[in-house]
């Protein structure tokens, strides 16, 4: 009975199968993250290099658009270009040392089409959630996810 001693290694052959397409998704799922890591990475190196360069436009189009109604909110503008204008003419102006802070990005964990990315700033971590728009990985609010303060207010 061909059918009954082959039984068992149809079983093991299955099993053999369905743990290799685990073990393959388990690594698709970390070259996910190790590609999402490095796209918000690069994703913040844009808002850096487009800060730097004073082009307003292209620090509106590096953000998310939480990040861009943000930016219009805390600068009392209609828009983002010209609430990131105002402001990068006070980083022009402003005090000695202001400057756009490096951040190396830890950790991310990523949720369909957003993520929160684990940032290290100055010895400090910070997350803040990004967004994919238009196949990029955009800052989608300038607004840490676990805020605390770094020096005691007296």
């Amino acid at each position: 009975m061909p059918y009954v001693t082959s039984m068992p290694k149809l079983v093991a052959a299955s099993v053999l199968c369905i743990a290799l397409a685990l073990v393959s998704c388990g690594e698709s799922q970390k070259n996910d993250v190790a590609a999402t890591r490095d796209r918000i990475a690069e994703a913040l190196d844009d808002v850096r290099a487009s800060v730097s360069s004073g082009n307003a436009g292209r620090v509106c189009a590096e953000l998310g658009t939480g990040a861009r109604d943000q930016v219009s909110r805390l600068a009392h503008t209609n828009t983002c270009l010209e609430g990131v204008t105002m402001l990068l003419k006070g980083l022009k102006t402003g005090r000695k040392g202001t400057r756009m802070p490096n951040a190396e990005v830890s950790k991310v964990k990523i949720s369909g089409r957003g993520a929160v990315a684990t940032l290290d700033v100055g010895g400090e971590s910070i997350r803040l959630p990004f967004t994919e728009e238009d196949g990029r990985w955009k800052l989608d609010s300038f607004y840490g996810l676990n805020p605390k303060p770094s020096v005691a207010i007296p």
